[in-house]
């Protein structure tokens, strides 16, 4: 029973990542002492979180750097812009940090011309957690 219990959990996680996100990824299943990964321990223990982290200092650069080629104009890609504060902290209720962590829960971004740094990533994440300051 509990076995099918995750299985339907993560088809439902999965369905809602793939249509937010229209890429296809396999979906593997993850017991409880897999969910913390090595890669997510070395991040956390080698990048301390910056409480002073800003949109304009520091997440802007990174969207402009890695994400707008496909997500501004007229027509960004998944119907997601990525080029305001408001656009990109919208963005944060549609798997944004997921989705450029990557790896078996998320589809990565950006897809092409490699990821973004550790660093990146942890800066993101804590201007998430610390409010997503303008």
């Amino acid at each position: 029973m509990k076995k099918t219990i995750k299985i339907i959990a993560i088809i439902a996680i999965s369905t809602s990542i793939f249509i937010g996100c229209k890429t296809e990824k396999a979906v593997t299943t993850v017991t409880k002492e897999e969910k913390v990964t090595t890669n997510e321990i070395a991040k956390e223990e080698t990048l301390e979180c910056d409480s002073k982290i800003t949109y304009s200092a520091s997440i802007k650069p990174i969207m402009k750097s890695a994400c707008v080629k496909c997500h501004s104009g007229e027509k960004p890609k998944h119907g997601i812009d990525l080029t305001t504060y408001e656009n990109v902290k919208a963005a944060t209720g549609h798997n944004l940090l997921c989705t450029i962590q990557g790896g078996d829960r998320c589809p990565k971004m950006p897809p092409f011309g490699g990821s973004l740094s550790a660093e990146e990533v942890k800066k993101v994440e804590c201007w998430i957690k610390n409010g997503m300051k303008e």
